[in-house]
């Protein structure tokens, strides 16, 4: 039989004698071996040899520095897998050194996280997102059809407008002309009867005047007299025609919101603005009625709860969210998909669940003001979800100079900050101020 042939026919042969499904492995000469030709081949001493069963052939690479050495080893300081060599050249000194085969184990452990990871919450949340592009693309051509009908029908109602006002401007001219002709056809044919008369009297006066007819001249009656007296003459007004400005406006207009980004940072401003104005209004009231707090020490826990709102969305934005999803899931016992994120609102609420779940039960007077909370938790995920994001300034050191570009007079003025009530918001750290803060001034100069 051709040996060649037999080869392709077969490629699991033992490289030494053919044997069919040879169980050994070379993992230095890179062969495949059998029983009887692993041991013959472990006595050749001209060079190293590692034989290994067929199914552990790729457990340990060849040592990038030494070709003929297997990595038994790696080291954790390098973050390299090294042979026996290494070790003795002195190399690796001092180095953490670990087994390769356990460093394989830890390194697969890692890798069937990363596997779970993106099988069961990265990868649905990517299929959510993609599904989502998709409902967006069917409603954006869908709402085009409807706006696009709605113009139309808007269009094809101006026309007939328009078309029914200018009719009724070429109609009132016609009338106001027809007015006119009449009134100067009177005056025309009342001036004709009257040029007429004249001429027969001037045709009279010169026949007379060629006649020595004393009766005829003495019975002429004189008419001058009332030929001077003239008609009123005719002015007709004639009319004018102005046209209006179009307003644009008034054939209506598109407007549109970014779905990704629905809120920009003045939204965002006005939104903490009525914050302050409303929840924590009633939640400054609370503190102070059911819990007895005086107002400074209210104002105080309110203005830590807006911090620590803050900080921890800027720490969960940071975080891979996914890990907390993972947590929130456990501890409800929901199949992961159930936890999918399909808007920031709903990240939000997510956001808002973890923290009431670590820093709110168990604080009976947190509880009562849970409306400020979950709000100061939504607008705070607002600010800190972004690429840059919106930056709050809690510290005022007490004492120091009363800044009126930055904080608003609570209920007094003064030149001496005493404590801050509202903090004050930024586009970004060390950004432009998009809205004051409030602060108490000092009593007193």
């Amino acid at each position: 039989m051709d040996p060649l042939r037999n080869w392709a026919q077969d490629v699991l042969r033992c490289h030494l004698c053919e044997t069919p499904v040879p169980p050994l492995y070379c993992a230095i000469c890179h062969i495949h071996l059998c029983t009887t030709c692993g041991g013959e081949h472990l006595l050749d001493e001209s060079q190293e040899h590692r034989v290994v069963p067929f199914k552990k052939k790729g457990s340990s690479p060849k040592c990038s520095t030494h070709s003929s050495k297997l990595c038994e080893l790696h080291c954790e300081t390098c973050d390299i897998p090294i042979c026996s060599l290494c070790v003795s050249s002195g190399e690796h000194e001092g180095h953490k050194l670990v087994d390769s085969t356990l460093k394989c184990l830890e390194t697969k452990n890692v890798l069937q996280q990363e596997l779970e990871e993106l099988e069961n919450f990265i990868y649905p949340l990517y299929q959510k997102i993609a599904s989502d592009i998709t409902v967006q693309k069917a409603d954006l051509k869908k709402n085009s059809e409807e706006l696009m009908t709605a113009i139309n029908e808007h269009g094809e109602d101006l026309h007939q407008k328009i078309d029914t006002i200018i009719q009724k401007l070429k109609s009132d001219l016609d009338e106001i002309d027809s007015k006119n002709l009449a009134l100067l056809k009177k005056q025309e044919d009342k001036i004709t009867s009257i040029i007429s008369e004249i001429t027969k009297v001037i045709a009279k006066l010169k026949m007379l005047m060629n006649s020595d007819d004393v009766r005829l001249i003495s019975a002429y009656k004189f008419r001058n007299a009332e030929f001077r007296r003239l008609p009123p003459k005719l002015t007709v007004s004639l009319p004018s025609f102005i046209p209006q400005i179009i307003d644009k406006k008034q054939f209506g207009s598109l407007s549109a919101k970014t779905r990704s980004d629905p809120y920009s940072p003045t939204d965002i401003a006005e939104q903490f603005s009525l914050l302050n104005d409303n929840e924590w209004t009633d939640a400054l009231e609370d503190l102070t009625e059911k819990y007895s707090m005086t107002e400074e020490v209210a104002i105080t826990k309110l203005l830590q709860i807006t911090e620590e709102s803050y900080k921890y969305c800027k720490d969960f934005s940071s975080k891979r969210y996914t890990d907390i999803v993972a947590e929130l899931t456990l501890s409800k016992r929901a199949e992961p998909n159930a936890m999918l994120i399909s808007s920031l609102q709903e990240m939000g609420a997510l956001v808002y669940e973890s923290f009431y779940r670590e820093l709110v039960s168990g604080h009976e007077w947190k509880k009562s003001v849970e409306p400020f909370i979950k709000e100061c938790v939504r607008i705070s995920w607002l600010m800190v979800d972004r690429d840059h994001p919106i930056y709050i300034k809690l510290s005022g050191k007490r004492g120091c100079e009363f800044d009126v570009d930055l904080y608003r007079y609570y209920l007094r003025r003064g030149q001496k900050m005493d404590y801050i009530v509202w903090p004050a918001l930024f586009l970004h750290e060390n950004g432009p101020l998009l809205s004051r803060g409030v602060a108490q001034p000092m009593a007193g100069k």
